[in-house]
């Protein structure tokens, strides 16, 4: 796993998860533009106990991912009825200068213990076509692509793992 302290965000980082979360936009790869994920996405997900990061030895957040609670994707057609209740992981980001050491995988993995903690059975993930890296991470921790769909402006493939 990973040497990062695993923990939910609190509300007094939100200011450096959005730091975290603007130095995201517009990388190669990301759909993210200025108007996603706002300011007030990130203070509801650190408000309902949904943002957890991994910080480092400083205790400095160096990557960040939510579980969503979008009906929109909860209800597409093609999610596993056997991995429910199920989760959606979303809003994965990790820091600039920490990209290409795994952490996003060990971040996905926690999260998922982090779930399956919480009596979840499953975890859907949404991810535009054209970002590589993050169907190989998919594919190296065994997710089943299930489906495609244009929501939000973009394409993307649908991913789900049974915890």
């Amino acid at each position: 796993m990973s040497e990062y302290t695993f923990s939910a965000v609190k509300m007094e980082e939100l200011d450096q998860a959005m730091v975290l979360y603007d130095s995201g936009r517009n990388r190669e790869f990301c759909p993210w533009t200025e108007d996603y994920p706002t300011r007030e996405d990130i203070q509801r997900d650190i408000g309902q106990g949904d943002l957890f990061c991994f910080r480092d030895e400083a205790g400095r957040l160096i990557a960040c991912i939510a579980k969503d609670r979008d009906e929109v994707t909860a209800q597409l057609p093609f999610w596993s009825k056997e991995y429910e209740p199920a989760a959606e992981l979303s809003r994965l980001v990790v820091a600039d200068g920490y990209e290409g050491r795994g952490i996003a995988r060990d971040l996905i993995r926690a999260m998922m213990e982090e779930l399956k903690r919480q009596g979840y059975a499953g975890v859907h993930y949404l991810v535009v076509e054209a970002n590589v890296p993050a169907m190989r991470s998919y594919r190296v921790l065994n997710f089943t692509k299930v489906g495609e769909a244009d929501e939000f402006g973009s394409h993307f493939l649908c991913y789900e793992h049974k915890l």
